[in-house]
């Protein structure tokens, strides 16, 4: 509560206080797929439409993002000044399928550098998740949108 401010308006006011980096976001699309089935792909699909929405999100809100997917992984910064990239990064992403073990898994760096609270949208099994990362990440498998 704002006693002050209450008093001077004669009604309550309540002030909110966040810390800095509660607003600086790493939003990680992880472009591979298990399987190469109808289903699987259209789970992508609809993290790719789940990670857009993200993206945007924090642009409205002003946040500081960093943002990565494929080969694309951007600065921490406004988001405003890669929420075209990172959208277009999206409409053209294309699942990476086959053996997952062949594939460096990107997941993997995130567990060893701090930037900000990640947001990982992925199409891997929860098992398959560094354990490093269940901490300060919120994890979002497609599976479940």
């Amino acid at each position: 509560m704002d006693w002050k401010a209450s008093a001077k308006v004669q009604q309550l006011k309540v002030r909110e206080f966040t810390r800095e980096d509660e607003r600086r976001v790493v939003l990680v699309f992880d472009t591979r797929v298990p399987k190469d089935d109808e289903k699987s792909l259209a789970q992508f699909e609809k993290g790719v439409s789940f990670c857009a929405c993200l993206a945007w999100h924090f642009y409205e809100i002003n946040a500081q993002l960093q943002f990565a997917c494929g080969k694309l992984e951007t600065p921490m910064t406004a988001a405003s000044e890669i929420i075209y990239p990172a959208l277009e990064a999206l409409a053209l992403v294309e699942p990476q399928t086959g053996d997952a073990g062949s594939r460096e898994n990107p997941l993997a760096r995130l567990a060893t550098v701090q930037r900000g609270f990640n947001i990982i949208v992925t199409s891997q099994p929860r098992g398959s998740i560094p354990t490093h990362l269940w901490g300060k990440s919120y994890l979002v498998f497609t599976g479940s949108l």
